[in-house]
């Protein structure tokens, strides 16, 4: 029975890794518009075949893994008044001029994560997709790069792959770099180091050659927090020589990527001479429209004293700006407005304990090579999130989904009122590169 058993999990871990792939491939190479206007692409369509494709993976297992929520009392008697509220304030939102955009853009962002979550309960292939998801978005950067540059077009435009435009292509690479430290940091073979260090400077390349700065801030973040967190378990000539090839890519690259306007692109870095940032019209070309996005959102929430503490709804205020002639944005491009716009202060609060809850459950995982990752990729976005809003980019919600299933991935110890104060880091190891998943 037991060597029936093994059989029957290893083929189910076949298939999964397999369909993987293939979702993941769909998602970064074939990821085309199905309906424009709808705002649906193959990812979203993908991910529905996946949810339906959970349950029987699920089933072909010896066994079935179901958790309690992670967290402390307190955790539950907060998560859930406030979930209820989310799912009554989207019922009240129907027939919002954009409550499909972005309702269907909630539910798919928890449909990915479930199915991550389904396939993967023990994190067990995660060493598995932590190479192979950056060795497939570095396939396209590779062939994009070859492309824009046979055909001219690099210091002449910013880098776009299709079907993706720049910013994605570059808010992928910035948020798939510590997957690919992780991987750097836990592969023991000097021919996978070497395989994933080309995958590096490529997926660096290709986010300097997108000429973004948001998801350059992100690199950064990671590059430099993933080294320090991991400076007294590796030898620190490692990390520096990551640190100098980064910094080596942002120059040389940087001084062409950031320089370049195009005819529909203008200069990111470099303003005119008699510009000023004082001016509206300087500032507003600065930062890409955002400026007056927040402004417009700010000034109709306060109104209003209802949508202050609740909200306008999903959808109210999601896409149009009322300018001269009408400005169209296609979603709100900053995280703590994300939250409060639509669900007030409560989705606020909400919002903020969430990222509490997730930070008290890294810092409390053992000092390993996924604390590090957990924490840089964190850290790298929630900064990028306040001028991207990565879950109202309609490309990457399934990115989005991937990234809340990695960082609830590990379950620490849950430390109650004082004792969390005193008592020591838990200890074991945690998700560990297994062979097989090489």
């Amino acid at each position: 029975m037991k060597q029936i058993a093994l059989s029957k999990d290893a083929r189910a871990r076949v298939i999964l890794k397999s369909t993987l792939v293939l979702f993941f491939a769909v998602c970064l190479w074939l990821n085309y518009p199905l309906d424009p206007d709808a705002h649906f692409v193959l990812s979203h369509f993908a991910t529905v075949v996946l949810l339906a494709f959970t349950p029987l993976v699920a089933l072909s297992r010896s066994k079935i893994t179901v958790r309690k929520p992670w967290g402390t009392k307190w955790d539950y008697v907060i998560f859930v008044p406030l979930l209820l509220f989310f799912a009554l304030r989207m019922g009240q939102s129907v027939g919002n001029q954009f409550f499909f955009g972005q309702a269907s853009k909630i539910i798919l962002v928890l449909i990915g994560w479930l199915c991550f979550k389904s396939l993967d309960p023990d994190g067990t292939l995660f060493g598995f997709v932590a190479i192979a998801l950056p060795v497939i978005l570095a396939a396209g950067f590779a062939v994009g790069i070859m492309y824009w540059t046979v055909t001219g077009k690099i210091g002449v435009d910013r880098l776009r792959i299709e079907p993706n435009d720049y910013e994605y292509v570059s808010e992928y690479a910035a948020l798939m770099l510590p997957l690919i430290l992780f991987s750097w940091d836990e592969l023991k073979k000097i021919n996978h180091k070497i395989m994933m260090f080309v995958v590096f400077v490529i997926v660096c390349s290709g986010l300097v050659l997108t000429g973004a700065r948001g998801p350059l801030i992100g690199a950064i973040i990671v590059v430099l927090t993933y080294s320090y967190l991991a400076r007294k378990r590796v030898s620190m000539t490692v990390w520096i020589s990551a640190i100098v090839t980064f910094v080596l890519i942002v120059i040389i690259l940087g001084s062409i990527a950031y320089t370049t306007g195009s005819q529909n692109d203008a200069n990111r870095f470099k303003l005119d001479e008699r510009a000023s940032l004082d001016d509206p019209a300087t500032l507003e070309a600065f930062t890409s429209g955002r400026f007056s996005n927040w402004a417009y959102l700010t000034t109709e929430m306060i109104s209003n004293p209802n949508w202050i503490i609740f909200g306008s709804g999903v959808g109210q205020l999601a896409e149009w700006i009322n300018s001269e002639g009408g400005f169209y944005r296609p979603a709100i491009t900053n995280g703590l407005l994300s939250a409060w716009v639509p669900f007030g202060l409560i989705g606020l609060f909400g919002y903020l304990y969430f990222n509490v809850y997730l930070w008290r459950r890294m810092r409390r995982v053992e000092p390993s090579a996924y604390r590090c990752m957990a924490i840089s990729l964190f850290l790298a976005y929630i900064v990028t999130d306040q001028i991207e809003t990565h879950w109202q980019g309609t490309n990457m919600l399934w990115y989005v989904s991937f990234i809340l299933y990695a960082l609830t991935l590990a379950r620490p110890p849950v430390l109650q009122g004082a004792v969390a104060k005193t008592a020591p880091a838990p200890s074991g190891s945690m998700l560990a590169l297994s062979k097989s998943d090489v």
